[in-house]
C-alpha cells in the first residue's frame, strides 16, 4: 500500500499530537533512538511495519524526529 498525502498527514498529526509534542522535550528520550520509538508508535497505531518506516521518513521530511 502506498500512502496518499492525506493518510500521511493523518498519521503525522496523530504522532505529533500524541507523542512528539508532549514528550520530545524529555531528557531521557534524548538518549533513545527516535526511529525505533516512531516506528513502534505507528505500528501501535495500526500500520504495517513497512508503512511505519515510510511514516518515519515522512517525519524526517517534516523536521519531527
Amino acid at each position: 500500500m502506498s500512502f496518499t498525502d492525506r493518510q500521511k498527514e493523518y498519521y503525522f498529526a496523530l504522532c505529533e499530537k500524541d507523542f512528539y509534542d508532549p514528550f520530545s522535550h524529555m531528557s531521557k528520550l534524548e538518549e533513545c533512538d527516535f526511529e525505533s520509538i516512531a516506528v513502534g508508535f505507528f505500528i501501535a497505531s495500526g500500520l504495517q511495519p513497512s508503512e511505519a518506516f515510510e511514516m518515519y521518513k515522512y517525519c524526517i521530511e517534516k523536521d519531527k524526529y
